[in-house]
């Protein structure tokens, strides 16, 4: 009678795990426990002036917003992993240029599929359009100079401070060795005066906040 009693219960556990009744429900995704947002904006804060060659640059090549972004998580305590590594970092044998850690695109859809953000769309025309949304030092700004979802045509930096009169942020490109701007776009973007939204009409413009 015990053997049948025990082939009852295991074949009653069998059913409620093929079922799904004992399963937990998934917990919020946290970013890992060693990265502190305000210690990456406080290091790109300090080193978004550093021009070629720096400390914290792995490559003299291209557009640097990305892999300046990488290193400010990296220096916040964002611990390398998979497809989000410098080369310095790499093994021989291992393909250069990870996506993840170089490419702007690559890095928004990294942050975002390990569920760490929550991206929420800013209106570029409208700089108190972030009010109320409690970004704080070390959330990134991502823009999409065309708004079409090309690859190429995109940006990013960090934000170093939510002050009252829009999001201040900081960021290494091709065009400049080193900008910043308040996220109101009012700053100049290049040596005609232009802003941002005269020189990409229909740009969009993602914030991308830590779960904090």
């Amino acid at each position: 009678m015990f053997r049948n009693t025990r082939r009852l219960l295991v074949m009653i556990g069998v059913f409620v795990l093929m079922c799904g009744v004992a399963t937990v429900p998934a917990s919020a995704a946290a970013y890992p426990n060693k990265f502190n947002p305000s210690h990456a904006a406080e290091w790109a804060a300090q080193n978004y002036t550093h021009v070629y060659p720096s400390s914290w640059r792995d490559e003299s090549k291209g557009n640097h917003c990305a892999e300046f972004v990488s290193a400010a998580l990296h220096n916040g305590g964002m611990p390398f992993t998979g497809n989000w590594r410098p080369n310095s970092e790499l093994r021989p044998w291992e393909k250069r240029d990870k996506k993840a850690y170089y490419n702007a695109r690559s890095l928004r859809n990294w942050l975002t599929s390990n569920g760490w953000v929550d991206e929420i769309s800013l209106n570029p025309r409208n700089w108190q359009s972030y009010y109320g949304l409690n970004s704080q030092p070390g959330d990134i700004i991502f823009y999409d100079w065309t708004g079409r979802g090309n690859y190429s045509d995109v940006h990013i930096s960090m934000v170093i401070e939510a002050a009252e009169q829009g999001l201040n942020v900081v960021d290494q490109g091709a065009g400049t060795d080193h900008t910043y701007r308040p996220w109101d776009l009012g700053g100049l973007a290049d040596t005609k005066g232009k802003r941002l939204v005269d020189l990409h009409p229909d740009m969009q413009v993602k914030l991308l906040r830590w779960k904090r």
